[in-house]
């Protein structure tokens, strides 16, 4: 989902286990042959129903994620643990710091009242430890025909009910332009739609900015989660996430979903040193940066974003831009001004108290 991704995937193959689960359908419900009748839900204004708020925690950089979780226990409506993904064999496993980090919250916060979904990710590590990150291949085999997908959408079902959790999200992105995938993964999500009702388990699709909301029908059903973030990023000239002008765009898009939408916004910024390396960091590295510089940020108006420039040791010019929970609440606002719709963090960890808490203020 990330680049960042890229340098974890790795490091992390020795402390990922298949143990703990089995992809076994024996206790799963057979969907009938119709999918189950779906009403649509409206989504309401704030001033109606108050918004739902969800956030991300991924494996590889879990250690605060419980503080952070702690400090949002009051809004926090939805956990989702990132991620389950595919082994050389095209085997879905889920990383230990996953699992670990879910039993500690079951264990340690029995307070919290939020729903915990598992997400799976089509990124997969390679025999020779390499990884493939949005591995379409790989889904085009996992959507060959129908008979395999049902074989999928049992065992993403038996992975979540196994280990516990309350719904699933799936997160398989670099579609693009493939009409003839997109079909394919629009069937799979009808098809995994009723084994998850079926179950009792929720179901979150995520969708990058380029899904053809407009050309191509989505079942009704799941929560649809479009991502309104990387306007700019590590393949860009400096820039924020988003701004109100992307995010009103992607609310008309999501106007072809019907039913129950959310909206995705990131922590965090980039660092590009010009004529050199781009680097993500997070709200409390951007801070730390600018405060060791002695700059303090400006807030761009069109987007809420705070940026700031400075030089290295080496005399290299650098540009950052970051969001901080101020710049989260201009984009929430962005969406209610737009049609409304829930909202999702990515993600946990390294993002400062106070300024999480200015989300809901």
């Amino acid at each position: 989902m990330k680049k960042i991704l890229t340098l974890f995937l790795a490091l992390i193959l020795t402390g990922c286990s298949a143990g703990g689960f089995s992809s076994s359908s024996a206790e799963i419900s057979l969907p009938k042959q119709s999918s189950p009748e779906v009403s649509e839900t409206k989504i309401e204004t704030s001033d109606e129903k108050e918004v739902e708020f969800s956030a991300w925690t991924v494996y590889w950089d879990n250690e605060d994620s419980e503080k952070e979780i702690e400090d949002l226990k009051e809004n926090l409506d939805n956990i989702i643990h990132f991620a389950a993904y595919f082994d050389a064999e095209n085997e879905l496993f889920l990383p230990d710091k996953t699992t670990e980090l879910f039993a500690r919250l079951k264990t340690n916060h029995s307070d919290l009242k939020c729903k915990h979904y598992i997400s799976f990710v089509n990124d997969k590590i390679n025999k020779d430890g390499s990884s493939s990150l949005k591995d379409t291949k790989l889904l085009a085999e996992l959507f060959k025909d129908e008979k395999s997908m049902e074989e999928h959408a049992k065992e993403v079902v038996s992975i979540a009910r196994r280990n516990g959790y309350d719904g699933v999200e799936i997160d398989y992105e670099a579609i693009r332009k493939n009409t003839a995938l997109w079909n394919k993964f629009v069937k799979f999500i009808e098809i995994l739609y009723a084994y998850t009702s079926q179950n009792g388990f929720e179901l979150r699709v995520v969708l990058e900015p380029s899904a053809p909301l407009g050309e191509i029908k989505f079942p009704e059903g799941p929560e649809y989660v479009m991502m309104c973030y990387n306007l700019y990023d590590s393949g860009t000239t400096p820039g924020p996430k988003a701004d109100k002008q992307f995010i009103k765009g992607l609310c008309q898009k999501m106007s072809a979903i019907s039913g129950k939408k959310t909206f995705a916004f990131s922590t965090g910024g980039f660092d590009w040193q010009y004529e050199g390396d781009c680097a993500a960091l997070t709200e409390t590295a951007a801070a730390e940066l600018a405060l060791k510089h002695g700059k303090e940020p400006s807030r761009d108006e069109a987007s809420g974003a705070l940026y700031f420039s400075y030089y290295d040791d080496d005399d290299k010019l650098h540009e950052v831009w970051y969001a901080d929970g101020k710049t989260i609440k201009t984009w929430a606002e962005c969406v209610e001004q737009n049609g409304g719709g829930n909202i999702s963090l990515w993600r946990l960890c390294g993002n400062d108290e106070e300024s999480l808490k200015e989300i809901f203020e």
